[in-house]
């Protein structure tokens, strides 16, 4: 009975000396890439192993903040900080700098522009036909744009502003081939939109009110261009009697005539003085008074007339609200930082 007791009692205490082992073990954290080294184990990961890469070499992805997990982001974190965008396409890496990426708008809609013109027989045979030269030029103008450094195109790239400004003015209102909204409408004007942001590279706010106020110019000579037929019928007169819309025309008019005045201004000024800091009180005031002006004058004639529909008169007036503001904003924002600036000399 004595023996009989004892062996069972020894094969007891094995079984539960071997269960807080295993438990030991269950617990015990997992061994670190070094300790693997020492004990000569070189585990590699069955995915990767096909790869010929170990678990120490695998590259490490960016996770943008809000973005799942298990989605691959294919901007790194070396891109994010250097302020270029790294796009891998297979086997390929494209690197573009951030404010070259409006000049792909460019060349997108050249592209779009060219066919539509290419592709309608009326336009072709027609004297029209010359923004066939227009789109191929704002395409290559792009694309040596893209391969040189940007400090460099900042002339190029106005160049193709006003290139393409004049082209879409001429072609889209009557009796232009896209003066209704279409493919060579929204073509025409995206190569303007596109080859503006391309000529407004972030980080200067100098430039940035430069350009805003130049856009602002711009929208108001749309809608005196627009504005042409109904001051003909006002001048000359019409078999119905007196001319629709007659005060809504003269309102917006005269608003553009006295911003296109104001920002031809503004701009010699800026220009002459690019190198001298200024406090420009006067400047955000005039332009906090033309944003409250395009205001009015863009709800009067989209509600009332002329540019009830859609079209050139349309798009301008409410352009020039957003520039106006846009413009009104930056000024106010300039004079605030020049306030600091004296206040920190002082």
């Amino acid at each position: 009975l004595i023996l009989s007791y004892s062996i069972s009692n020894t094969k007891l205490q094995t079984k539960m000396s071997s269960t807080r082992n295993l438990r030991r073990d269950q617990q015990a954290e997992p061994l670190t890439a070094q300790e693997k080294s020492e004990m000569g184990l070189n585990i590699v990961d069955d995915e990767e192993e096909e790869h010929g890469r170990t678990i120490d070499d695998r590259e490490e992805v960016t996770r943008l903040p809000g973005q799942s997990e298990g989605t691959v982001s294919l901007v790194s974190q070396e891109s994010s900080d250097d302020g270029k965008k790294k796009v891998n396409i297979g086997e390929y890496e494209i690197t573009l700098p951030e404010e070259k990426l409006p000049l792909l708008g460019v060349m997108g809609c050249a592209i779009i522009l060219h066919v539509s013109i290419f592709i309608d027989d009326s336009i072709y045979i027609s004297k029209y036909r010359y923004g066939i030269i227009l789109s191929v030029v704002a395409f290559f103008g792009a694309l040596v744009s893209l391969a040189i450094p940007t400090k460099k195109t900042i002339a190029l790239n106005y160049c193709i502003f006003a290139l393409t400004f004049a082209g879409a003015c001429i072609s889209t209102i009557a009796p232009g081939p896209f003066s209704q909204p279409g493919n060579g409408y929204f073509a025409s004007w995206g190569l303007v939109i596109s080859s503006a942001i391309a000529a407004d590279p972030p980080g200067s706010l100098k430039r940035a009110m430069f350009n805003s106020t130049l856009n602002l110019g711009a929208a108001a000579l749309v809608v005196i261009l627009a504005l042409i037929p109904n001051l003909t019928d006002m001048i000359e007169g019409t078999p119905e009697g007196t001319p629709e819309y007659e005060m809504e025309v003269y309102l917006a008019g005269c608003g553009a005539g006295v911003t296109m005045t104001i920002v031809g201004l503004f701009l010699t000024l800026k220009v002459c003085t690019w190198n001298t800091p200024r406090n420009a009180c006067g400047e955000s005031i005039i332009l906090s008074f033309l944003a409250g002006l395009w205001v009015v004058i863009a709800c009067t004639v989209s509600f009332r007339g002329p540019f009830v529909v859609t079209g050139n008169g349309y798009f301008a007036s409410w352009f020039a609200v957003v520039m106006s503001v846009k413009a009104a904003g930056l000024e106010w924002r300039n004079r605030v930082k020049q306030d600091k600036a004296d206040k920190a000399q002082v």
